[in-house]
């Protein structure tokens, strides 16, 4: 089972990644496991990352619910999907 990260006074920067390669090496296509990267900055340093079955909004923001604790800060890119998480 695998513990949630953050909490009061901790930074969880959190980024989708594409673990794959490029098919053919041409072009910028990537075939690979999209997934969402959570990262605890502190000295423990702890790293979470769940592979999604899908790009949706809704499917990131249960991630996030689930696995960032309360009072954490929240370092994102700026992606407009993230908007709303302080609820």
């Amino acid at each position: 089972m695998i513990k949630p990260i953050g909490g009061p006074n901790l930074v969880v920067e959190i980024g989708l990644s594409k673990f794959g390669k490029r098919k053919y090496n041409k072009g910028h296509r990537v075939e690979g496991v999209l997934g969402l990267g959570l990262v605890e900055r502190s000295e423990k340093r702890k790293i979470i990352y769940i592979p999604l079955a899908d790009h949706k909004k809704e499917t990131k923001i249960k991630i996030i619910r689930r696995f960032v604790l309360p009072g954490s800060t929240i370092y994102t890119d700026c992606w407009r999907g993230y908007l709303g998480l302080n609820e």
